[in-house]
Formats: structure tokens, sequence, C-alpha cells
């Protein structure tokens, strides 16, 4: 039995470099093509070793074709990072989206008037 990968697990700078070429893909790629588009050199062994840690973490999965492995990604890249902030969210601000929202402002990651419009946004489509 495949054991589930935590929830939220964050991406490495090289992890989140290798789903960057995954998710600007419309196909299935292998690990040589990966490894082509990347923005660094890497070998081909750490290639591959990236993208089974992403499949690991529930990023990506594979498909046999003959003797390759075809990654693609599991979910966007909209919703890997929501699902790594909520699990930031439970770790660090007790589930309060409030208090994560309220950090974010006074750490200059956001200002008031970015999420005043994003309240408003939200408010318009319900």
């Amino acid at each position: 039995m495949t054991e589930k990968p935590p929830d939220g697990a964050a991406l490495s700078a090289l992890e989140s470099d290798v789903m960057g070429v995954l998710w600007a893909s419309d196909e299935a790629l292998d690990a040589a093509e990966v490894r082509a588009r990347l923005p660094r050199d890497l070998t081909d062994s750490t290639v591959r070793t990236i993208l089974r840690r992403v499949e690991s973490k529930g990023f990506a999965q594979h498909a046999l074709e003959g003797r390759r492995y075809l990654y693609s990604a599991l979910r966007s890249g909209p919703a890997a990072a929501a699902r790594m902030v909520g699990s930031a969210l439970r770790r660090y601000c007790r589930g309060s989206l409030e208090e994560l929202l309220v950090g974010m402002v006074e750490e200059g990651v956001a200002d008031a008037d970015e999420l005043r419009a994003i309240a408003a946004r939200i408010a318009e489509d319900s």
C-alpha cells in the first residue's frame, strides 16, 4: 500500500522548478524533456530523483509508455499553493485565516488595500 503524502507537503526550490516545467506543458513529459526545459543544468539522475519526490508528495503522476515514464502535474499551480497555504494555516495560525492575513499585512507580503479589493471581488461573486 502506498503511504499518503503529508497534507500540504512543501516543495523545495528544485522541486518547484520541475513542477514549473510540468505546469507549463500541455502534455506529459519524460525526464529528458523535463531536464531540457529546466532553467538550470541538472544531471539526469537528479531530475529523475526530483520527479519521484514530487510524485511521492502528490504533485505529479506518471504513466508508462513503453519503457518511458511520462510525468504530468496532478494539480494546478494555484491548487498546489492553496494546499500548502492550508497546511501553513493549520500549523502556524491555529486554522485562523484572519491571523494569516493580518500576519501577511504586518510582514509586508500583502497590503490592506489589496485585501480589501479581494474582499470586494469575493462579495461580488457571492
